[in-house]
């Protein structure tokens, strides 16, 4: 049983490190298309200064959202907390983010051993 339990937590990290690849990838290409319409933008401001009223207020609004996307993205890439906080901590993290944003109330109520498991329990979790 131990073996399996090893194998297990190797497939859900695997799993993970798949996700967080097609997370960046996804987060990347957004970023990227934001970014070259900026620099297209203000191409277009440098020949043109005309353009630059409708188009530099364009450029700050991509801008301010590139900025956030990247924000975004080091958040959901960032390595688990679980070295500097409790299982039952990380868990209400995820939860308070969850909830909100996807239209669900999910209720948790850990047992009061919740955080005596092993570390690569508290990662497959």
């Amino acid at each position: 049983m131990p073996g399996q339990n090893k194998m297990i937590t190797k497939q859900v990290i695997q799993a993970q490190e798949r996700e967080r690849e097609a997370i960046g990838r996804e987060k990347h290409d957004n970023v990227g298309q934001m970014l070259s319409t900026i620099k297209l933008y203000l191409d277009i401001v440098t020949k043109n200064t005309d353009a630059g009223e409708q188009l530099l207020p364009k450029s700050i609004e991509l801008l301010i959202s590139s900025i956030q996307e990247i924000r975004n993205l080091s958040h959901e890439l960032s390595a688990p907390t679980l070295g500097t906080k409790l299982l039952v901590d990380s868990i209400n993290d995820l939860l308070q983010n969850v909830n909100p944003s996807a239209g669900l109330h999910v209720q948790f109520s850990p047992d009061e051993d919740a955080d005596k498991i092993e570390m690569e329990q508290k990662l497959s979790i």
